[in-house]
């Protein structure tokens, strides 16, 4: 139909020009938008699930060059940097390789403890950190006696790890420290958790953060951690490892906020606290503190961080038992 001008008879005629070009502008209004909305822009990849040997954060790794893996939470690697703290940085490798990349940096040590991670492209954003433990390398580095039950002979029981006085409350604040004998820069922290009455990750806390200092009563901190604003998931058996980037400190110290319930009381309960610089585990054979600890709890298997003879005092800076590290001393 031709349009006419109102009220008038006459029509209004056009030229054929001015309605291709009225045409397409109409087109072009309607299609963009519709265009936009069918591409977005794509989610730059992360890696995730850092394995080692096909394994999260393990120990007793005993091949000399392990192989590691990750996945990706989206889209597609184009390239990939692996760092290990102080042994090997692969550089930007260009490829979409995410499986069984073999370690090629400095030569691995029995029992050493190693931190690394991983990025990615596009979009070269750093993982969170994962750890593996080196076993016996060399079949002449084996030592070993006789399995036995020392108990039966001095009349002590061997301590699991730490676990604080019971509290009332679980916003009852517990903490649990290691002097690493000087200031260093740090490249990890991890904590090892507990396997205690059939229940993996017993007393892990809830919430909690990790710090590092050179005061012992950490007046002034450095934050490596902070999961004090929401409940941190219980990690069962499995490492919990935090990047330190290299902060330099002498005491690292485990804050517990909000505490985990067993039967009708809260507790705080680690198996390992490990601390990684240089490629090995600097926090093993340390000396440790506590708020408090629960030395007689469960029949004498706890070694709080307390002299054994000393009754559990506040804020003691006697040497435990418990040695940072090592399941037992």
């Amino acid at each position: 139909m031709i349009p006419s001008f109102p009220h008038s008879d006459i029509p209004l005629v056009l030229p054929a020009t001015t309605m291709l070009t009225t045409l397409t502008s109409l087109l072009f209004a309607v299609a963009l938008p519709a265009y936009a909305a069918e591409s977005p822009s794509p989610e730059a990849p992360v890696a995730t699930d850092l394995r080692c040997e096909y394994r999260t954060n393990p120990l007793g790794i005993d091949v000399p060059k392990p192989r590691l893996s990750w996945r990706l939470t989206a889209g597609r690697q184009t390239a990939y940097q692996v760092v290990v703290d102080g042994l090997w940085d692969s550089g930007k490798v260009e490829s979409d390789q995410s499986l069984s990349i073999e370690y090629a940096g400095k030569a691995l040590r029995s029992s050493q403890c190693v931190a690394w991670k991983v990025r990615v492209w596009p979009g070269g954003q750093w993982s969170e950190p994962a750890t593996w433990t080196m076993g016996v390398l060399a079949p002449e580095e084996w030592q070993a006696e006789w399995i036995g039950a020392p108990e039966a002979v001095t009349g002590e029981r061997t301590p699991r790890g730490y676990h604080a006085a019971e509290a009332t409350r679980e916003d009852e604040v517990k903490w649990v420290q290691v002097d690493l004998g000087r200031s260093q820069p740090l490249a990890a922290i991890r904590l090892v958790p507990m396997r205690h009455a059939d229940r993996d990750g017993f007393g892990f806390p809830v919430r909690f953060k990790v710090e590092i200092s050179d005061d012992p009563q950490f007046r002034k901190a450095v934050l490596i951690a902070d999961q004090t604003a929401a409940d941190y998931p219980n990690p069962g058996l499995k490492p919990v490892a935090f990047d330190a980037n290299g902060a330099v400190g002498r005491y690292v110290r485990v804050t517990a906020t909000k505490l985990g319930k067993f039967t009708t009381k809260y507790c705080f309960a680690l198996s390992q606290l490990e601390v990684v610089a240089d490629g090995r585990n600097v926090a093993k054979g340390a000396p440790v503190t506590a708020l408090d600890g629960a030395e007689d709890w469960g029949g004498g298997r706890w070694r709080s961080p307390m002299a054994l003879s000393a009754p559990v005092r506040r804020r003691s800076e006697t040497t435990p038992r418990w040695c940072c590290g090592a399941s037992s001393p």
